[in-house]
């Protein structure tokens, strides 16, 4: 019997990298101006998560965010980030890999995807769009109540 002292769960990233982010500001200049009220933001965000061929215990995890800024006459900005790290996983339960994949992941990675977004639109000419921190383990769990809830159903 192993002591787990000696081989304690740990969770490596390997690396995290852009997968995809787009800009656009398409009715630039107008879009510039003084708004006579605050502009209407929609956001949305998923998490996939895949196995890394030929690399045991190895996954990728990607955010995506889509996040827009309008107003009644115009869209000022639409921006959209797949941001994803590559994480070994070692000494932890097959049974745990989900959740950890899910929660603690996507939780190592997210501030750097929320500072590209929030960089990105100051840069472009309007107030940095400041995403607050998600909770993932909420998201997760949701998601689990769901998936059971569809499963009752059939």
């Amino acid at each position: 019997m192993t002591n787990n002292t000696e081989n304690p769960p740990h969770i490596s990233i390997i690396s995290q990298y852009i997968k995809d982010f787009s800009f656009e500001n398409p009715e630039a200049p107008n879009s510039l101006g003084k708004m006579s009220k605050a502009p209407d933001v929609e956001l949305s965000l998923d998490l996939s998560i895949s196995k890394v061929q030929d690399m045991e215990s190895t996954y990728e995890v990607a955010i995506q965010i889509e996040a827009s800024a309008k107003t009644e006459e115009m869209t000022l900005f639409v921006v959209e980030l797949v941001y994803a790290g590559m994480f070994a996983l070692q000494n932890i339960p097959e049974d745990q890999h989900e959740a950890v994949l899910a929660i603690h992941c996507p939780n190592m990675i997210f501030p750097f995807a929320r500072r590209l977004i929030s960089d990105i639109t100051q840069e472009s000419g309007f107030q940095p769009l400041r995403i607050d921190p998600i909770d993932f383990a909420r998201m997760y769990h949701k998601k689990m109540m769901e998936a059971e809830e569809n499963a009752n159903l059939q």
